[in-house]
This record gives C-alpha cells, sequence and structure tokens, in this order.
C-alpha cells in the first residue's frame, strides 16, 4: 500500500463512523514514527467527506521544565510520566468535540490508561527503533546539538521511556488499526483490533 491509499483507506473508516457525538481519533507511536506526517494527511481527505476536522498535537500539553524533568533531563520515567499535562489534553480533546467534529490528536504516550477513555478510534504507528533513531537524527540534530548529541539522548531518555511505556501500557493492545510505519512510502495496515 502507498502512501496516499493509506491516508485514503483511515480517512474512509474514520468517516464511517456516526458523526455524533465527535469521532475523536489518536495517532499514537515512538517519537519520528510518522504522527504528526499521518494526522496532517488525514485532515483534507476527512474535510473532503464533509466532516469539520480539529488538529490537536499532545507536543502542545508539555508541562514546564521543572516538572519535565524533575527527575532528570536524561531520565527515561520522567520521559514517561512527566512530560505532559494529561488532564490539559483531556480538556482540550473535550473542548474541540463538537457533534460531527472530528478532533485528530498525534503524539506519544497516547494510549496510556488516563487517555483511553477520550479516544472513538486509535491509529497505532509500528516502527522500528532504528528507523525511528534515524530519521530522529535527521531531524532533530539541529535543535539538540548534533547527531552524537541525539543519538545519546534517545539512546539514555527517548527508546527507554517508549519501552517503558510498551511494558506499562501495552499500547498496540487499545490501537483500533495498527500500522507499519517502518518504510515511510509503503506503509502497511497489520492489524484492526476493534471493529468499526
Amino acid at each position: 500500500m502507498d502512501r496516499a491509499a493509506l491516508v485514503s483507506e483511515l480517512a474512509s473508516r474514520i468517516c464511517a463512523l456516526a458523526p455524533n457525538p465527535a469521532t475523536r481519533v489518536a495517532i499514537d507511536g515512538v517519537d519520528a514514527s510518522g504522527k504528526t506526517t499521518l494526522a496532517d494527511a488525514l485532515v483534507e481527505p476527512i474535510a473532503r467527506a464533509g466532516r469539520a476536522v480539529t488538529r490537536l498535537c499532545v507536543d502542545d500539553f508539555l508541562n514546564p521544565a521543572e516538572s519535565r524533568y524533575r527527575r532528570g533531563r536524561d531520565s527515561p520515567e520522567g520521559y514517561y510520566r512527566d512530560s505532559f499535562d494529561y488532564a490539559a489534553v483531556r480538556a482540550a480533546v473535550a473542548a474541540a468535540a463538537a457533534p460531527g467534529t472530528v478532533v485528530v490528536v498525534d503524539g506519544v504516550f497516547l494510549l496510556r490508561p488516563e487517555l483511553l477513555g477520550c479516544w472513538t478510534f486509535s491509529i497505532f504507528l509500528r516502527a522500528s527503533f532504528t528507523v525511528t533513531v534515524a530519521r530522529a537524527v535527521a531531524r532533530d540534530s539541529a535543535r539538540l546539538g548534533g547527531a552524537e548529541a541525539t543519538l545519546d539522548r534517545y539512546a539514555r531518555r527517548y527508546v527507554p521511556g517508549q519501552q517503558l511505556y510498551f511494558a506499562e501500557a501495552q499500547p498496540e493492545l487499545h490501537a483500533s488499526v495498527i500500522v507499519d510505519n517502518d518504510d515511510f512510502e509503503r506503509p502497511t495496515i497489520v492489524a484492526c483490533h476493534k471493529s468499526l
């Protein structure tokens, strides 16, 4: 399946859901798995189908630095437990969820227990750490101080934090659809856990 076909298929599945109340869609996956790209791509076909669309990103709900890094800047546990204000995420999703609207939210850790009740439909982008860390180096090196610093940051904080998330929350078990996104141009739907 090419990327355009995947976007079309997922948009069709989302639009097939009853419009009332609002459809709340989570796009989850590890860092650099392609969440934001997919979320942005879904907006146009959903809107073309006649549904209002609101886009949110969990990165807009970061806790203050003193909370995010209270366990240390390299702490995997701090990354998983302290990065985001989930009460604010829930409130923003609820506020955006007007009848007939599709609220598309992308970000890490969206299928954690305290957020599961927010979603009508969820997509988990599966991608190997080998692939995602390479993408992250290309994307984040300028911001994180170069390729070596980025690799170190991912090795110490982000990858172990995601592994903690997998162990505790088992996000793939809660996803409506799992997409293998290792090959960005040829993604594959590998599982559909919840019937539509």
